[in-house]
């Protein structure tokens, strides 16, 4: 359904997969992204790894369709999760966000539209992408990449606010210890203050990650920073 590339690309990733396998072991699960964020005592305790990939795992028959697998995205708590940070961050500025996307009728329209009218000659989103003809430039209707935000998060992290940072990361980061692997995170925001220019988007979300827990914590607490 997808084409050559698609298969060749599933057949990699089943190719690092075994190699990783043979490497560490049957009895090893893979190492998620965010698995040396958390306590490590924390993650063994509850399964979280295992738990991670059972939840996130696609049916094999899901992955070869394309409209089956859009349904299967929809339907991932990643959604509602997406949903109130948004929600929480535009409320911390007084902006009511509107989500033109997520409007019903439109979701079920790409629902129910063709594989081909989504990914065609190499391109996602190919119905949007004719239907902006005339409203966008080609290059902006036609390119292929997104815009990277890591440098500009950075940027703002370090220069509004560096002070709650160290605070909440240095000098105050025991209150983060049951959860977070403060030395993985102690490195992470150490690397950044050093390189920001190299700073990697997990490295930002790590700190960002941290940072938040700290402040929740702090405001169930009553002891707000």
């Amino acid at each position: 359904i997808y084409g050559p590339a698609w298969r060749i690309a599933r057949m990699r990733a089943a190719a690092k997969r075994l190699v990783r396998k043979v490497r560490r072991g049957p009895a090893q699960a893979p190492r998620a992204a965010w698995a040396g964020l958390v306590n490590p005592g924390l993650a063994g305790r509850t399964d979280l790894t295992e738990r991670f990939h059972r939840s996130g795992y696609m049916p094999a028959a899901v992955s070869a369709s394309e409209a089956l697998t859009h349904r299967w995205l929809l339907s991932t708590g990643l959604v509602p999760h997406a949903f109130e940070v948004l929600d929480k961050a535009a409320a911390n500025f007084g902006v009511e966000p509107r989500y033109p996307f997520w409007d019903k009728p439109l979701v079920e329209f790409c629902l129910a539209l063709p594989g081909e009218e989504k990914l065609k000659d190499g391109f996602g989103r190919h119905v949007l992408r004719r239907a902006m003809q005339g409203v966008l430039p080609p290059a902006v209707q036609w390119r292929r990449d997104k815009i990277d935000f890591t440098t500009n998060l950075v940027n703002g992290m370090l220069g509004n606010h560096r002070e709650l940072l160290d605070r909440l990361l240095i000098s105050d980061s025991e209150r983060i210890a049951p959860y977070v692997n403060l030395p993985a995170v102690a490195a992470v925001y150490d690397r950044m203050l050093r390189q920001p220019e190299q700073a990697t988007l997990p490295d930002v979300q790590h700190v960002w990650r941290a940072v938040s827990l700290s402040l929740w914590l702090r405001q169930v607490e009553g002891n707000p920073a």
